[in-house]
């Protein structure tokens, strides 16, 4: 006889009864690791978060903050909050989808299925994507290019003071 879960099993042939009796190690081991977070739903505000038959582990989302709060058997404990990424640079703030519609001069950086390419041989005449046309890049690599032309006017590497009176005059 074997206990498994609730259920009383009988007369199990010696290889159900051992494979039975790992199950339910396996099962004990389980419910000794703690408890699960379970997704209960939604909820408008943190104050619709129910008070009562709450299991430790339930999760809601709070609609109103987009904040998830997970039941810890005594309150609700927060598990995270929105980030606000407005911050960080959009794709398309460094570059536009390719457009089969466009020409491209030397150096323009363009999305073609979700991989930042330059121009090294300039698009003419509108023309589906040639990559025979482009060279993947990264923005890493890009800006790294920007500031190494401009090294050559300006030192890049440490904070400058410039004093004294420069005149240009154009030829």
């Amino acid at each position: 006889m074997i206990e498994v879960g609730g259920k009383v099993y009988r007369n199990l042939p010696e290889q159900v009864e051992e494979n039975a009796n790992n199950i339910a190690q396996i099962l004990a081991i389980i419910s000794a690791m703690g408890n699960v977070m379970r997704y209960k739903g939604s909820v408008p505000t943190y104050a619709d978060l129910p008070t009562e038959d709450n299991a430790v582990g339930d999760v809601y989302n709070v609609i109103a903050t987009g904040v998830n709060y997970a039941w810890d058997g005594e309150g609700w404990d927060e598990l995270g909050s929105v980030v606000d990424l407005s911050g960080y640079v959009e794709k398309i703030s460094v570059a536009p989808e390719y457009d089969d519609t466009l020409t491209y001069a030397l150096g323009a950086l363009v999305f073609y299925e979700g991989t930042l390419y330059e121009c090294t041989t300039a698009v003419t005449a509108a023309e589906a994507f040639d990559p025979a046309k482009w060279t993947a890049t990264s923005l890493d690599a890009t800006i790294e290019s920007i500031k190494s032309s401009l090294s050559n006017y300006v030192d890049l590497s440490s904070a400058q003071t410039i004093t004294g009176v420069k005149t240009f005059a154009s030829e």
